[in-house]
């Protein structure tokens, strides 16, 4: 049994099924969703580095130093950082220079290590979309019609 309605012919059968403003509200939800999963798991395998055994002043050094990166603005990333290992005797003082990877939000920090001993370089590679300049992002996403 069918009737006009509207313009359009309905059926007695239930319609089954999402409608589009559903899907489209799935989709946004998931993307949001995916999007936030991906930058945690970049970060988490950008920042792992192999550590030699049995030293763990130097893995909680390099951790605190991952911490610190995630923490700062870019242009504090040169700046001097200094703080004591837990056994209060050791004092370590780290800076350095953070460069873009003309990959989306991607950067390459070089950092110089000291403590009272020695030197020592480190890289590490950071995600981090808020220190990107707008040249930047003009070299990475180029204008449409261009």
């Amino acid at each position: 049994m069918k009737r006009e309605q509207r313009g359009f012919t309905r059926t007695d059968k239930k319609q089954s099924g999402f409608t589009l403003i559903e899907v489209i509200i799935a989709l946004a939800l998931f993307a949001v969703s995916i999007t936030g999963l991906t930058q945690s798991f970049t970060n988490g395998l950008l920042c792992k580095t192999k550590l030699p055994k049995g030293n763990n002043d130097e893995a909680f050094c390099l951790q605190l130093i991952r911490t610190q990166l995630m923490q700062l603005k870019r242009e504090e990333v040169e700046q001097t950082h200094t703080f004591c290992l837990p056994d209060n005797k050791t004092q370590i003082g780290w800076s350095g220079k953070a460069v873009f990877c003309k990959v989306m939000s991607l950067y390459r920090v070089a950092v110089q290590i000291r403590d009272n001993k020695e030197r020592k370089n480190e890289v590490f590679f950071v995600h981090r979309p808020d220190w990107m300049t707008s040249e930047e992002k003009a070299a990475v996403m180029p204008e449409k019609g261009s």
